[in-house]
């Protein structure tokens, strides 16, 4: 970059470079201080290519894998920057189709507006859909397995849901105790169901702090989905 080139070497020689010598363009930010890199940063995204080929690896031959690692360790960025965009890349697999949640209060409801939107719908459909969703749901175990058997069916794709920061199911919630540990349950139990079942074909990858595997320990259903698919990092 010739002009980038010329500012440099002015800079160096103390010398006035022109008014707008150093606006930078907002995005995209090669460096990202401690916000996560999303896909559209792959490009300065490296270091992590070993866990990168690794973690693929894992969901081409797993249903689910969930990446451990300590806070502040890159859980997200690795899945968000390195494996989402290596799957999309890779010549042998098929078309991807990515859903991303953060589970934050209502992870029920998280769910079902990425799930709806595999239809595509219209913005005011999208208002009545992600309801009906929600309550079939929170009724059916083997609603999430359903619904996603029967998009990869007619569309061809192998979908990823990736649910970042995991452990909001159990933190976020602000419906008392009970509550959260009921909504906490449904969750489970779906994503336990796709899983075991696996008609869809479909893939499930959770980050999660470290600090919380021992609650996950103590939760059968989690501690079933956690055994051998795990990725510490």
């Amino acid at each position: 970059d010739a002009d980038a080139l010329r500012r440099l070497m002015a800079g160096i020689r103390g010398e006035a470079v022109e008014a707008s010598g150093y606006q930078l363009p907002d995005e995209p930010a090669p460096y990202r201080g401690l916000l996560r890199f999303e896909a559209e940063h792959s490009r300065f995204f490296f270091g992590r290519e070993t866990e990168t080929r690794e973690v693929v690896a894992r969901l081409k031959s797993s249903s689910f894998l969930a990446i451990i690692g300590a806070s502040g360790s890159g859980k997200s960025s690795l899945a968000r920057a390195g494996v989402i965009p290596a799957l999309a890349a890779a010549p042998e697999t098929k078309a991807w189709r990515v859903l991303t949640i953060i589970p934050g209060r209502e992870p029920m409801r998280s769910l079902a507006e990425q799930l709806v939107r595999l239809s595509e719908p219209s913005p005011v459909d999208a208002l009545r859909l992600v309801d009906e969703v929600v309550e079939r749901l929170s009724e059916k175990p083997a609603a999430l397995d359903d619904v996603l058997a029967a998009h990869c069916a007619t569309s061809g794709q192998t979908v990823l849901l990736f649910i970042d920061q995991f452990e909001e199911v159990l933190t976020a919630c602000q419906d008392g105790a009970a509550g959260c540990r009921e909504q906490a349950e449904q969750f489970v139990a779906l994503l336990q169901d796709a899983v075991l079942r696996g008609r869809s074909g479909a893939r499930i990858l959770i980050s999660s702090r470290a600090d919380f595997l021992d609650t996950y320990i103590a939760w059968p259903a989690l501690r079933e989905l956690l055994q051998d698919r795990q990725y510490l990092l």
